[in-house]
């Protein structure tokens, strides 16, 4: 029977010969817990001497777990045997699964995963798999890889995140639309009709920043529902417990909000279809112009950011200026207000050169990009010393040197 290790305590030792002498190892850490003879090198003959010395356990565990020897702890094992049964299962190649090992083998031999327990083990050799199809482009996500490995989200994320950060790996987050057809398949949903449409779904929520922030799955979910109940006879009552029903699928509360969210964006775009009557539309009457939406996107989305632009001009700062829509997409629904600008009690010239990103018809929020947004925010530091400029420039206008003051006395 294995007695406890000293070092991390699992029932793993064991009796083993190890170049004709009997050796205690542990197979879960590789710590050699007690040792008959021992060997030194001799530099000068080129052989193993052996003698009833005590050595450094150090010593005896680098000989005895190095590379050129046969002999494998039960950690080490357990990690490359899974990797090699996750990549039967994934169909991938033999030099992506020989990379998956190569990746394990260094987070193996790494301080940080020396003393986790085996079934950590397995969650990295499951990462190592998840690392590679990525690096190579695969439309696979932690999520899926959960429901293969069987083991909880937390730890799952925590090794994943420990192995980059301690390997120094970089992997591409997939985009949402590049794992529609792999989520839909893994739902049973296979019709080339229903998942063209939903990537089109998809793709309108990443333009209205419904995606942004939230789990894919709930967002691809919320679309495929929206494209089946267009696809499908209007007159029948067709809600999501009955989609889910259909596809075995887990009515997911995350998944009800983003098919609310996407729905008030189908109004919103909706309401700008000249054919449209605006007076009876609502969330079940929208689901019928959903293909109007989708060919007209473009022209919808500016026709909405020009509305909002316009209406930011001329609405007042009043307590139910947010009430205009629940939807927090800041594409098209949160222009910022110029009131926020004139409650400061600042005027800016007309001879100043300078415009408000927010005010500007030619540029709006969505027209910058997600990487340049910092250069639009400002701490309260930098707000205090622009409305400083400001009002050293109206004072400078006022002053008798002006020139604008010259010219009106000429």
């Amino acid at each position: 029977m294995a007695t406890k290790c000293p070092e991390c305590g699992e029932s793993a030792v064991e009796s083993e010969s190890h170049y004709q002498q009997e050796q205690k190892v542990c197979t879960n850490c590789g710590a050699v817990v007690s040792e008959g003879q021992t060997y030194q090198a001799d530099d000068n003959a080129g052989t193993f001497l052996f003698h009833d010395g005590a050595a450094p356990s150090s010593v005896v565990q680098r000989k005895y777990y190095g590379f050129d020897n046969k002999v494998m702890s039960q950690g080490r094992k357990h990690g490359i045997s899974n990797i090699k049964l996750l990549a039967s299962n994934f169909n991938i190649s033999k030099n992506m699964q020989q990379e998956a090992i190569t990746i394990f083998e260094q987070a193996y031999n790494s301080s940080p995963f020396k003393r986790v327990s085996l079934e950590k083990k397995r969650v990295l050799a499951g990462c190592c798999i998840y690392v590679v199809c990525r690096q190579a482009g695969w439309p696979i996500t932690l999520a899926q890889m959960e429901k293969v490995m069987s083991s909880p989200r937390e730890v799952i994320f925590s090794i994943f995140k420990l192995l980059i950060k301690e390997l120094d790996i970089e992997v591409k987050t997939p985009q949402v639309e590049e794992i529609v057809e792999t989520t839909l398949c893994d739902c049973g949903i296979k019709e080339a009709t229903l998942v063209e449409k939903t990537i089109r779904v998809v793709l309108l929520a990443k333009e209205t920043w419904v995606t942004c922030g939230r789990q894919p799955q709930s967002v691809i979910i919320a679309a495929a529902y929206i494209a089946w109940k267009s696809i499908q006879n209007q007159k029948k009552q067709l809600n999501f417990a009955k989609f889910c029903r259909q596809f075995k699928l887990k009515a997911e509360a995350a998944a009800r909000r983003r098919i609310s969210e996407i729905e008030e964006v189908l109004l919103r775009l909706a309401n700008e279809i000249p054919w449209v009557i605006k007076e009876n539309l609502n969330k079940r009457i929208v689901i019928g112009h959903l293909d109007d939406v989708l060919k007209y996107e473009a022209m919808l989305t500016s026709s909405v950011k020009y509305s909002d632009a316009v209406s930011s001009d001329e609405e007042n700062d009043s307590e139910d200026d947010n009430s205009s829509s629940p939807v927090a997409t800041p594409l098209l629904f949160t222009p910022m207000k110029r009131s926020k600008h004139e409650n400061t009690g600042l005027s800016i010239p007309d001879e100043f050169p300078v415009q408000l990103v927010s005010n500007s018809p030619e540029l709006t929020e969505g027209d910058v990009a997600d990487a340049n947004l910092y250069e639009y925010l400002k701490t309260p530091e930098e707000v205090s010393l622009t409305s400083s400029i400001y009002s050293a420039y109206e004072d400078a206008l006022e002053s008798p040197l002006s020139p604008k003051r010259k010219k009106q006395k000429t």
